[in-house]
């Protein structure tokens, strides 16, 4: 039984420690429309909001412990793809990463959780994040990209023997067709699905 709450408290206090970290665009909830714009260059913007005027790829990691432990097993997924509910999820788990033990020390997994918290996808100003983040809304939080109502809408004419090809492996392997996933890029535009 006490372990039972743990399970399901750690989680839910971890989210309201790193929401309370985060520092997100006053105005990241307004809905934009559904044009096909995923250029993922976004501005960065103050604490208090106000644009600098300094442009970066969005989906950039700053965060070194984050590329050496994450990028060593899978693609370093750019973390505004996920809402921070989702991250939260996802690192709160690690010791069954979708079957892998993924397991880091107390200090290493709450300083990839605060990263990823201040930079998922509902405290991100590009257009992507907030169509993701509109699109997480909608029911429990997602641990894999590929389970977001968002990735589902827009790769829905993509059949399975597709993703079972050699060269892409599955759905999670964005790089192989999007060559840019790692910057945060996911334009349709710049797709190349391989043979």
């Amino acid at each position: 039984m006490q372990m039972r709450s743990v399970k399901i408290l750690l989680p839910l206090c971890l989210l309201m420690l790193l929401s309370t970290l985060s520092l997100g665009d006053s105005d990241r909830h307004k809905k934009d429309g559904d044009e096909d714009d995923d250029d993922d260059r976004g501005t960065r913007r103050s604490v208090f909001g106000e644009k600098t005027g300094v442009t970066q790829s969005v989906g950039v990691s700053t965060e070194p412990l984050y590329k050496s432990e994450c990028s060593s097993c899978h693609m370093l997924y750019p973390a505004h793809l996920l809402s921070t509910a989702s991250w939260v999820k996802l690192m709160s788990n690690l010791s069954n990463h979708f079957g892998d033990d993924a397991s880091l020390d107390v200090i290493e997994t709450s300083k990839i959780s605060k990263y990823l918290s201040t930079h998922s996808a509902d405290h991100s100003s590009s257009k992507l994040s907030k169509k993701m983040s509109r699109y997480a809304l909608t029911g429990v939080p997602a641990v894999r990209i590929t389970e977001t109502q968002y990735f589902k809408r827009e790769h829905h004419e993509v059949s399975a023997s597709v993703w079972k090809r050699k060269s892409i492996g599955s759905a999670s392997n964005c790089v192989a067709c999007h060559k840019q996933a790692e910057l945060g890029q996911f334009s349709e535009d710049d797709v190349v699905i391989p043979r």
